[in-house]
């Protein structure tokens, strides 16, 4: 029977791989000496401070390993937030079919719809779809599309990554041309789809269409700004792990060892006749050798954490980010340059198409080639803005969630790890723990916590500064001119042609 509830305990268990992860800790620190075990073999933490130590590094080791797996951290953050939702979305369902059921004994209200359930749908727009490994646009740029077609130099140093594409366009010509009508026929007699997945993010369902209507001319583009994306956030992680690393680490050190180093000793303080061994200050009294020890401690650890920091933001990240808008930039500029040139190169044959002594039939073929092929690339300039504007609000979308989740995601481990193995030092609810037994901690790690701010939300700065948009618009085309323009060469050929049937008809001025 023991048996048997324990196996449903498990089965409902939220977070199924926290009990190897603290078997795992558990073993380590009883192999350090740090446990003692009660006769009901609950592991209680003896007071040496280097179990303790190891006990909250290791968990933040664990939460950076998972935040940057990414799927397991995500899968614990949602079944949380559905564990804190559950009771107030049962109580809002409760209340809810009670005023459904006075209203309908009333006869106010007709039988209610089926819905789908809140906490699902929220979890489904929100987090979970942002943490899934493929996307539907990257779906729908894997369809017959070979990554290996496009060369993309990846350039890496200190964990953060910056691309380099290498994109070479043909030169138009009528084949070219030939090939890109039977394109434009399929997009402009494609099927828009209204029906999609509502737990999928709506600039992912777009950018999907995107893809699929340009399939056959623009996976290319698609699938470099796509892979700009990943690297982007990807860098956007890592920087908000390092930092709640160097956060988290300088926050335990001071609570659990910032009495480790002898100061006072080194300082050549404690034989001074003139410095007293203890002082009394606000009915209190204090050991000065340990209050120098922290006070320095305290300082020193968090000017550290900042200059490691400051040298990982201004050596390593701050630079490829910057590298990254510019290789989008330059890439958008080549790749819709390109597309302006066609776009010039259809619009001068196709006024060729009808200036030109050919059969009827052939004029009108070349015109309808033409004609339809510029219209057909500029709509290909609209929607590659289009997908570049959804891209840049995924970075910028996906990079927030990153920036707020990831420390709130550290300090609910640390937390939760404290707890669980009775470390009381980070009992916020024990005045005499060593949260409140600091000096100048409670000065620099506030300055160190803004400028962690600071630094992550001025984290896509680099990128944004560096992408100057001076590629070829959609509306720098100019479609409405280009028409236009073709148009009064028909209309100049038409007047041409009259003119000449007027004379061959003996008409005014024939002489007849």
């Amino acid at each position: 029977m023991l048996r048997k509830r324990s196996r449903i305990s498990h089965a409902r268990n939220p977070f199924p791989f926290v009990r190897p992860i603290r078997a795992g800790i558990v073993f380590l620190a009883a192999t350090r000496g740090g446990y003692a075990f009660a006769q009901d073999s609950t592991p209680r933490l003896e007071n040496t401070g280097q179990s303790e130590i190891t006990i909250l590094l290791l968990a933040i080791a664990v939460a950076a390993a998972l935040v940057f797996l990414r799927r397991p951290a995500i899968v614990i953050v949602v079944r949380a937030f559905r564990l804190l939702i559950r009771p107030l979305s049962k109580l809002f369902r409760f209340l809810s079919k009670l005023i459904a059921r006075v209203l309908r004994s009333l006869r106010i209200v007709s039988k209610a719809p089926p819905r789908q359930k809140p906490v699902q749908v929220f979890t489904g727009l929100t987090v979970d779809a942002v943490a899934r490994p493929l996307t539907e646009t990257d779906q729908a740029i894997a369809e017959g599309f070979d990554p290996n077609s496009v060369e993309i130099k990846r350039h890496k140093r200190l964990f953060c990554t910056w691309l380099a594409p290498d994109f070479h366009n043909i030169q138009y010509d009528k084949k070219q041309a030939e090939d890109d009508f039977i394109k434009a026929k399929g997009f402009f007699s494609s099927e828009v789809n209204i029906n999609t997945n509502p737990l999928n993010l709506y600039d992912d369902i777009t950018n999907a269409s995107i893809v699929r209507l340009f399939k056959d001319s623009d996976k290319i583009c698609f699938y470099v700004l796509s892979e700009f994306r990943k690297t982007i956030t990807l860098n956007v992680v890592i920087i908000s792990v390092i930092f709640s690393l160097i956060v988290s680490t300088v926050a335990v050190l001071n609570v659990l060892n910032s009495n480790s180093i002898d100061f006072f000793r080194y300082l050549k303080l404690e034989n001074n006749p003139y410095i007293p061994a203890h002082f009394v200050l606000f009915g209190s009294q204090f050991e000065l050798s340990s209050v120098v020890n922290r006070l320095f401690f305290g300082a020193l650890s968090c000017l550290l954490g900042f200059g490691f920091m400051l040298l990982f933001y201004h050596i390593s990240y701050e630079q490829f980010q910057r590298f990254n808008g510019q290789q989008m930039n330059n890439f958008l500029v080549r790749y819709l340059g390109d597309v302006n040139i066609n776009f010039a190169q259809i619009q001068a044959s196709a006024t060729r198409a009808v200036v030109e002594d050919k059969d009827i039939q052939e004029v009108k073929q070349d015109t309808v080639l033409w004609i339809i092929n510029l219209q057909w690339m500029a709509f290909r300039a609209f929607y590659i803005e289009q997908y570049l504007r959804s891209i840049l609000f995924q970075v910028r979308r996906n990079s927030i969630y990153t920036l707020l989740l990831t420390p709130l995601f550290f300090i609910i481990l640390l937390l939760v790890t404290a707890y669980a193995f009775n470390i009381k030092e980070f009992d916020m609810f024990r005045l005499n723990s060593n949260v409140y037994n600091q000096n100048s901690f409670y000065l620099f790690f506030p300055w160190l916590l803004y400028a962690y701010y600071q630094y992550l939300t001025n984290s896509l700065a680099p990128l944004s500064e560096s992408i100057e948009g001076r590629w070829h618009k959609f509306r720098e085309l100019n479609i409405v001119n280009a028409t236009q323009t073709i148009m009064e060469s028909y209309t100049t050929q038409l007047d041409q042609w009259r003119s000449r049937f007027r004379d061959r008809s003996g008409g005014p001025g024939s002489g007849l």
